[in-house]
C-alpha cells in the first residue's frame, strides 16, 4: 500500500483526497472496540477474546500477537512506555501487553468490578471513571497498584471523557450532566447541564471546548472556561456515531453501522457529507495517522481507510 494515491491529468500529477479505500482483511472475524497506534502499527486488543490483532500500515497486512491469560471486555486502553494497558470494562482485571516482547502480563486487580468505557492517562496513572456508577478507580503504572478516588455526585453513563488542565470532563451519555474530576484535589465538580439529553459516545477537545456529536443529528459544544453549552448546527442526517477524529479544525465522524462520513467544520459551524464508506460495518474505534483515518471493523475482518489528504512523495 503506497503512502498516497495519485491521479495523472496530462503531464501533471494531482494528489487525491477525501475518499475511502479498503485495506487487507484481518485473519479472523472479531470485535474491536479499542486500538492504539505505535510505530506505524495499529494494535487492537480484542473484546471478549484473549487475542491482540496488529495492523501494519506500511505493508497493509495483519498479524496476530500473543494471547492474554484470559478473555475480558476491552472498551478502553492506554499506551504508556511501549505497553498497552487494558482495564477490564466489566470486571476487575488489568491486562498489560508489552509490544516489543509480544507478551501479556496481569497487573493487580482493581478494587471492584466496574463498567469502564473511557479512561485518561495523566502523570503515570490511568483514571477510570465508572459508567453506570460513582467510582473513580486510579491505576498507578509504576507501582502496579490501584487507588479509589472520590465518589462522583451521582451515577451516570460515561462513554467519553476529555482531559484538560488537570481535570477530566465527563459529559453524560443519554442525559444532561457534565461531571468534572479534579485530579490534584481528588474531588468532583458539577458543570452546567446540557441543553437537551443526547447520546454521547464520542467527543473531541479543541481550543478549550468539548464537541459532542450525537448519535443522531445534534452537535453540542461545552465551553470549559465559561461552563456553558451551545448547540451547533445539526448534522445532515441522523446516524450512529461511536468514534471521531479531529484533524485541521474539522471533526470526522464515520458512521457506526452504516456508510456515511459526516465532517464538522468547527470554524464555520457547518457540516459537509463526505464520500460513502465502501461497506456498512460497526465502527467503535479509529486511528488517525499521516492524514488518514483507519477504521478497523468493530465486528468483522476489514479495515476501511479514509484519506483526508494525499501527498506527492518524490
Amino acid at each position: 500500500m503506497t503512502d498516497c494515491i495519485l491521479t495523472r491529468r496530462g503531464d501533471v500529477t494531482v494528489p487525491m483526497e477525501n475518499f475511502w479505500f479498503t485495506g487487507a482483511e484481518a485473519p479472523i472475524y472479531k470485535t474491536r472496540r479499542t486500538a492504539q497506534l505505535y510505530n506505524g502499527k495499529i494494535y487492537c486488543p480484542l473484546d471478549s477474546s484473549p487475542e491482540i490483532q496488529i495492523y501494519d500500515i506500511a505493508n497493509n497486512s495483519w498479524g496476530t500477537g500473543a494471547s492474554a491469560s484470559a478473555s475480558i471486555y476491552r472498551y478502553t486502553s492506554q499506551l504508556y512506555d511501549g505497553k498497552i494497558y487494558c482495564p477490564a470494562s466489566n470486571g476487575a482485571r488489568m491486562q498489560i501487553y508489552n509490544i516489543s516482547e509480544d507478551t501479556w502480563t496481569n497487573g493487580t486487580n482493581a478494587p471492584a468490578s466496574a463498567y469502564r468505557y473511557t479512561s485518561q492517562l495523566y502523570d503515570g496513572k490511568i483514571y477510570c471513571p465508572q459508567s453506570g456508577g460513582t467510582a473513580m478507580h486510579i491505576y498507578n503504572i509504576v507501582e502496579d497498584s490501584w487507588d479509589t478516588g472520590a465518589t462522583a455526585p451521582n451515577s451516570i453513563e460515561r462513554y467519553t471523557s476529555q482531559l484538560y488542565n488537570g481535570k477530566i470532563y465527563c459529559p453524560q451519555n443519554n442525559g444532561l450532566a457534565m461531571q468534572i474530576y479534579n485530579i490534584a484535589d481528588d474531588l468532583w465538580e458539577t458543570g452546567a447541564d446540557a441543553p437537551t439529553s443526547i447520546s454521547r459516545y464520542t467527543s473531541q477537545l479543541y481550543d478549550g471546548k468539548i464537541y459532542c456529536p450525537q448519535s443522531g443529528t445534534r452537535m453540542q459544544i461545552y465551553n470549559i472556561s465559561e461552563d456553558t453549552w451551545t448547540n451547533g448546527t445539526e448534522a445532515p442526517a441522523s446516524v450512529s456515531r461511536w468514534t471521531s477524529q479531529l484533524y485541521d479544525g474539522k471533526i470526522y465522524c464515520p458512521q457506526h453501522n452504516g456508510t456515511a462520513m459526516h465532517i464538522y467544520n468547527i470554524s464555520d459551524n457547518s457540516w459537509i457529507t463526505g464520500p460513502l464508506v465502501p461497506v456498512a460495518s460497526y465502527r467503535y474505534t479509529s486511528v488517525l495517522y499521516n492524514s488518514k483515518i483507519y477504521c478497523p471493523q468493530g465486528m468483522g475482518k476489514g479495515v476501511h481507510i479514509y484519506v483526508i489528504s494525499g501527498k506527492i512523495v518524490s
